[in-house]
């Protein structure tokens, strides 16, 4: 059983050493648009799509990001540059790999999957 108190107490260290001093203050607005800096993203994963956005414009991959809706804090990034390489499985219930443009998904062929 993993010691969940024990990550908490990790992660809340980190962020007070590492993130609050130089966090990225972020506001997600509606489902698909989140803002940081100046720089609106609409996508159907707005946090992951704004990390790549932050990188491209130069950002530090290293920078965290603090994403509020409203006051509320509902998301801490520790890095968007590990952010900016994930997206949302397809199940909607975790993240995966970014995949690459032009590179397709396996899949299986229709025959397979009718069986």
């Amino acid at each position: 059983m993993k010691d969940i108190r024990g990550a908490a107490k990790r992660e809340q260290e980190f962020y007070r050493r590492e993130g609050a001093a130089n966090a990225i203050r972020a506001e997600l607005t509606k489902d698909n648009i989140c803002s940081a800096l100046g720089i609106p993203v609409q996508s159907p994963s707005p946090v992951l799509a704004l990390c790549r956005k932050l990188v491209e414009v130069g950002h530090h991959p290293n920078t965290p990001i603090a994403v509020y809706r409203g006051d509320v804090l509902c998301l801490r990034i520790r890095s968007i540059g590990e952010a900016a390489q994930l997206e949302v499985n397809g199940e909607g219930t975790g993240f995966r790999p970014l995949a690459k443009p032009g590179r397709d998904r396996p899949t299986r062929p229709n025959s397979e999957a009718a069986e």
